[in-house]
């Protein structure tokens, strides 16, 4: 297979999602576009400003100082920094230097990020001044692995290196039944074709567009962040949680036009400063992705932002970032499974069969979404990971999703559920997502979340608290007894995790009375945890 250059720029990249981009290669990483400047960048945090190395100028000095400290070119690289600028750059550099990203995050606990160095073999590893202090932790882990230290300034251009479709372009570790995590290799062939398939639904403008870039850079959904700015030559601003204090105020002074989120952040906004209609009047693209996109959610979200389209994207990491979609409209309330937004059609290059009892069937109306086609990666770093998530079906081998989608008369999907959200008590099949639906209806609930503890479920909800026995009574007219919770959880606020989306570890340990498993449900309780003040919602933007 012949060589050529890595990811995506609008100027070079194909002209339509679906072609293969093993045919021309992956292409290169720039942030181009009509009228970028990609020598400068602006930062600006909490109100201060400054001007720091562009993007392009900067990578080139880490895809440098890689391949010098390597020795040549290293296979994968780890980014053990904080969100920002500078990991982006040096995101973008360890790419430009032909080696494959592994991002880690400096928060994580350390036997996770030990893991992780092992399980991708690192051959080198870019750390900023919090990356740097955990290096003395994972030295044992590290011996001969080259380390660059950030920052870098800009440097003479560097043309990137070259590589083959089916090298790596990244690593994303993802949370294993098991309780290890499990190491998701993306080549290039499939980023190159994600990014196509992007650029040709949504038809980035140019220049004009300004990104969110609410992701942590070890969930695979920053893909989308940064190199949907780059290879158009947009802005990139970073958004923390304190923006959510007054999102509006927040979109507005950076003018964002292209916002990218769990959808749990809706209700989260709403929370802590509200969403006004019309308030989000510059958005002109919401994306919502990560777990399930509630109708009432998109339906607030879109009244927010009237000028915007609101698309629920799915996709397991599996199947590089995302591999379907889902414009919303207030007709699709039809076609919802419990109050869930459908997850739409397959990206083009792609085929599905559902698994029924454990065998394929692609006539199923119901059963495990089962995907093959260009974006699904060939297996886990670790092959032991690879038991059972893989079926075969007429010669074509399909990754098991682990989700429960149904078939619209459409050829479009639905989601049910999770496979293993389906809990048995008492000797009855329960599907959770059916449970929370029910308490989501009951008045004053703005969210929930259910588990299942030894014989009986527990209902985790936020809103306004009621009494126990007034949910119990609610939730009974809509379902079966045996479905209905024994216990109901008053939070603020459901607790999220790295990813933004619903801890339901937590909540299942809290749920358990588990050691440590703290989930303060009382006002009072809440009130002790001191909030970042709204004057100390930043954001980093990079053009």
């Amino acid at each position: 297979m012949g060589s050529s250059r890595p990811w995506c720029s609008a100027r070079d990249a194909p002209g339509r999602a679906g072609r293969d981009p093993g045919r021309r290669g992956a292409v290169r990483a720039l942030p181009r576009g009509r009228g970028a400047a990609p020598g400068r960048g602006r930062a600006d945090v909490a109100g201060r400003r400054g001007h720091v190395p562009g993007a392009v100028g900067a990578a080139d000095a880490y895809a440098r100082a890689l391949l010098a400290a390597a020795g040549g070119r290293p296979r994968r690289v780890g980014v053990l920094m904080d969100r920002d600028v500078a990991a982006y750059s040096a995101v973008l550099g360890t790419l430009r230097a032909g080696a494959a990203v592994v991002p880690m995050n400096t928060s994580f606990p350390v036997e996770r990020t030990r893991h992780q160095v092992r399980t991708a073999g690192l051959e080198a590893v870019v750390v900023d001044r919090r990356g740097a202090g955990l290096l003395p932790a994972l030295a044992d882990v590290l011996t001969g692995v080259a380390v660059v230290e950030a920052p870098l300034g800009a440097g003479p251009s560097l043309p990137p290196v070259r590589v083959r479709p089916d090298d790596v372009a990244y690593v994303m570790f993802t949370s294993g039944s098991t309780g290890r995590p499990k190491g998701v290799p993306i080549s290039h062939r499939s980023a190159s074709h994600y990014l196509g398939v992007v650029r040709a639904r949504y038809g980035f403008l140019g220049p004009h567009d300004v990104f969110s870039q609410f992701h942590d850079l070890t969930f695979d959904s920053a893909v989308l962040d940064l190199f949907g700015a780059w290879q158009t030559g947009g802005r990139l601003v970073r958004v923390d949680t304190p923006a959510l204090m007054n999102l509006p105020a927040f979109v507005a002074r950076h003018g964002i036009t292209v916002w990218y989120s769990p959808p749990s952040t809706i209700a989260r906004a709403r929370r802590l400063g509200g969403l006004p209609e019309g308030s989000l009047p510059s958005l002109r693209l919401s994306l919502f992705c990560g777990e399930p996109l509630l109708h009432s959610a998109a339906q607030e979200w879109q009244a927010a932002a009237p000028h915007s389209r609101v698309d629920n994207l799915y996709g397991p990491t599996e199947a590089t970032v995302n591999c379907s979609a889902q414009t919303w409209r207030p007709g699709l309330l039809d076609r919802c499974v419990h109050g869930v937004v459908p997850i739409g059609t397959m990206h083009e290059g792609h085929t599905t069969t559902l698994l029924v009892q454990g065998r394929p069937d692609p006539r199923a109306r119901e059963g495990e979404l089962c995907l093959a086609g260009v974006q699904v990666f060939p297996g886990y770093l670790d092959p032991r990971d690879d038991a059972d998530r893989f079926v075969v079906h007429e010669g074509e081998r399909y990754y098991r999703t682990g989700d429960v989608v149904r078939r619209l008369d459409d050829g479009s999907f639905a989601y049910v559920g999770r496979v293993d959200n389906q809990v048995n008590v008492g000797g009855a099949r329960i599907e959770l997502a059916e449970v929370e639906e029910a308490v989501r209806t009951c008045p004053g609930v703005a969210d929930a979340a259910a588990v299942a503890v030894d014989d009986h479920l527990v209902a985790f909800y936020s809103g306004a608290e009621q009494p126990p026995a007034v949910l119990r009574a609610e939730v009974g007219a809509r379902l079966p007894q045996f479905m209905v919770p024994r216990d109901f959880v008053f939070l603020e606020s459901l607790p999220l995790n790295a990813n933004g989306k619903v801890d339901r570890r937590a909540l299942g340990a809290a749920a358990a009375g588990r050691p440590g498993s703290r989930l303060p449900h009382r006002p009072d309780a809440r009130r002790r945890v001191a909030a970042p003040r709204p004057d100390e919602a930043g954001a980093w933007t990079t053009t």
